[in-house]
C-alpha cells in the first residue's frame, strides 16, 4: 500500500518535458469558405493548443465547445455543429493522425484526463512565449487566462 501511494504522489506531482506548440489548422478540414478560406481558421487553432495542453476530461469537452461555438460565431452554423460532431466521433475512433490526441504537448507518460499542476501550467506558457509566432498575441493571452482561471478552481 505504501508503494502505491508513493507511485501516485510521484505522478501526480512529476512534470515531463513539453513539446513545441504545432497546429494544422481544421486538420482534414477546410478552414473557411471559398470567398473567405481562413474563415474559421483562428478556431481551430485554439482547439488545437487547448488539445496540445491537456487538462481534465471536462476541459476537453469544453474546448469541443468552444470549436463548435466559435465557427457558428463566424456564421457557419452547419459547419460548427458538423466539427463539433467530427471531433467527438474522432475521439472514439481508433485510427490517430500523429500525436494530436489530448494532452499532447507531454513527452513522457503523464496520466491523460488530470487537472494541470501550477508547474505544468507554467511550462506550456513558458514553452508558447519562447517559441516563433505560432499564435496571435490575442490567443495567447486568452488562452493564458483559461489556464490561470482553471487553477483557481
Amino acid at each position: 500500500m505504501k508503494i502505491l501511494l508513493i507511485v501516485s504522489f510521484f505522478l501526480s506531482h512529476a512534470t515531463f518535458a513539453v513539446t513545441d506548440f504545432k497546429t494544422n489548422g481544421c486538420t482534414l478540414f477546410p478552414e473557411g469558405t471559398i470567398s473567405n478560406p481562413k474563415l474559421w481558421e483562428h478556431c481551430c487553432t485554439e482547439h488545437d493548443l487547448f488539445f496540445w495542453a491537456g487538462g481534465t476530461k471536462d476541459e476537453r469537452d469544453l474546448a469541443d465547445i468552444s470549436l463548435r461555438d466559435c465557427v457558428i460565431a463566424t456564421g457557419a452554423d452547419n459547419i460548427g455543429r458538423l466539427m463539433y460532431a467530427g471531433v467527438r466521433a474522432g475521439y472514439r475512433s481508433p485510427i490517430r493522425l500523429g500525436k494530436q490526441g489530448w494532452g499532447n504537448a507531454w513527452q513522457g507518460s503523464r496520466v491523460p484526463y488530470t487537472k494541470l499542476s501550477e508547474t505544468e501550467t507554467a511550462e506550456i506558457l513558458h514553452t508558447l512565449e519562447h517559441q516563433e509566432n505560432t499564435i496571435s498575441d490575442f490567443l495567447f493571452l486568452k488562452f493564458k487566462k483559461v489556464l490561470l482561471d482553471r487553477l483557481t478552481e
